[in-house]
């Protein structure tokens, strides 16, 4: 879902994915509430045996990527109302979908080297 940014007038696109991310965390939330309720007082093998469940290992990095994902929505309109200039604002919205994306890289490369 991170594309970069070069053009204006993608509002319904922008919106319908912005729609669609806030439905989906509505049970990703869930889920984390269960895995941190269950996981309370675990070890660090109760951990991986718990993401080791295809189930939880899918959650988890769905519970990166999704809200990762609104999160940026979120921030590049914040950038596309406060920054007038067109060049600093695409620099700014690529730069920050970067930044998101080696995130939820190296979240996603953890939870799967401790599923696994």
């Amino acid at each position: 879902m991170l594309k970069l940014a070069f053009t204006n007038h993608k509002g319904t696109g922008h919106k319908a994915a912005h729609n669609l991310t806030t439905i989906a965390n509505i049970p990703l939330v869930a889920w984390f509430v269960y895995a941190v309720l269950s996981l309370r007082g675990a070890d660090y093998e109760a951990l991986q045996a718990f993401l080791g469940q295809p189930f939880n290992m899918v959650m988890a990095i769905l519970f990166v990527i999704v809200p990762l994902t609104h999160f940026a929505l979120e921030i590049e309109v914040v950038y596309e109302d406060y920054i007038s200039d067109l060049k600093k604002r695409a620099l700014m919205i690529n730069l920050m979908k970067v930044v998101f994306g080696l995130i939820g890289l190296a979240t996603i490369v953890s939870i799967l080297k401790l599923g696994l």
